[in-house]
């Protein structure tokens, strides 16, 4: 789960290395962290109301609004190429976009990162942030517990809210996410804080929001309307999600995308949010990216380095980007990349309901061109030695069959 990358010399952020800008030699980033932020991506998925799939049936249909799969038979398509063929799509509450996971993992990774945080308190000390956090919600401006109430609650009570629940309230409720994208990342994130605003938790019998209306804050870096790769459909979609009330969404546009993440990052540090780019980031174009993005604030505010590193807000963003400030240098030591391990849940879930299938052997899964247009569809590739010489080949109840690499 490494993201590859090729570095180009007329490109190559090198020359920064022994100057204010420097990638650690080691990766804090380990193999657990990747799995832990696919299974956060899952349990917040969980969190919103979406329901993991319990099997796997022929009968259901894509697009089906009474189920949450994602993986549905093909008899179309297995009957044109010969194969058990099947369709792979996102969660439907994203629209069957494959952003969504995407924007779920890279949530989760900041939400780990609080969790970690949370989990060194004393026990006094999470549950006075419990009070805080029950002491602040409301329902239409009227909160639902007075500070007394808050007070007076039992530590059964508190003991209601997950530490997963206050985690996530902790990353997101004050602080904005600033995205990049060419617009679907931004409408996933819109929708991940919408579902969240809508989530309810049950606290000493009265029903609590996870979000109030008015937390949670989105920039999305979007294509101008104007630039050649932007579509009428998704400006006027992008216009309507800044236009709701609540206010959640703010737009940024740029007509060429060498504008983008500098620009976005360059917002995430001004606020202390968080930069959630569409495409995965390693610790060199993070690094190349902070030197631009900061020398641009060092620019806007005719400052020093050591006066911008002493902005909380910059501090708070890198933080974010699990970067440390040392002698007036900083020192970079991953990349963003945890929107991975979201993509990885959709794969995880795809075995977990084909591998009881009798007679499998492998699997193969194939992606249109375009990573954001949806996951595709997945052919399953079988044998079984007790398999007819010659079974039907479009019957979903006959053992896989194995299909050309070439396909």
């Amino acid at each position: 789960m490494q993201y590859l990358h090729t570095i180009i010399p007329e490109l190559s952020t090198g020359h920064l290395q022994d100057e204010e800008f420097v990638v650690e030699k080691h990766s804090s980033r380990s193999n657990s962290d990747i799995l832990d932020d696919a299974i956060l991506t899952l349990k917040l998925a969980q969190l919103i109301g979406i329901k993991l799939a319990t099997g796997f049936d022929y009968k259901d249909l894509s697009y089906d609004e009474s189920t949450d799969n994602i993986l549905f038979y093909s008899p179309v398509c297995s009957a044109l190429f010969g194969e058990k063929v099947n369709f792979f799509r996102s969660w439907k509450q994203f629209g069957s976009c494959i952003k969504g996971f995407n924007a779920l993992g890279l949530m989760a990774e900041q939400v780990r990162l609080v969790i970690k945080d949370l989990s060194s308190l004393r026990l006094c000390d999470l549950n006075a942030l419990k009070r805080t956090f029950i002491a602040s919600r409301t329902i239409k401006g009227q909160p639902v517990f007075s500070g007394d109430e808050a007070e007076w609650l039992s530590e059964d009570d508190l003991a209601q809210i997950s530490l997963l629940v206050l985690a996530t309230w902790t990353a997101f409720a004050e602080k904005t996410i600033v995205c990049s994208t060419s617009s679907n990342m931004g409408i996933s994130l819109h929708e991940a804080l919408r579902y969240l605003q809508s989530t309810e938790i049950i606290v000493a019998s009265r029903v609590v929001k996870l979000l109030n209306e008015d937390e949670g804050q989105l920039v999305i870096w979007c294509p101008d309307e104007n630039a050649d790769f932007m579509s009428g459909e998704k400006t006027e979609h992008l216009r309507h999600l800044e236009s709701e009330q609540p206010k959640l969404t703010s737009l940024k546009t740029y007509i060429n995308r060498t504008q983008r993440d500098p620009g976005a990052l360059r917002d995430a540090l001004e606020v202390g949010g968080y930069f959630f780019p569409t495409n995965p980031q390693s610790t060199e174009e993070i690094q190349s990216l902070l030197f631009r993005s900061i020398n641009i604030l060092r620019e806007e505010r005719a400052a020093s380095l050591r006066d911008v590193l002493e902005d909380s807000c910059v501090q708070s963003t890198l933080a974010s980007l699990k970067c440390r400030i040392e002698n007036q240098r900083i020192f970079i030591s991953e990349g963003v990349e945890s929107g991975i391990s979201g993509l990885m849940v959709p794969y995880l879930l795809m075995l977990e309901q084909l591998l009881p299938q009798s007679g499998l052997r492998a699997i193969s899964t194939w992606n249109q061109a375009s990573i954001g247009g949806g996951l595709g569809c997945d052919c399953q590739i079988g044998h079984d030695s007790t398999r007819p010489e010659n079974p039907q080949r479009n019957d979903p109840k006959q053992p896989f069959l194995p299909v050309s690499r070439n396909k």
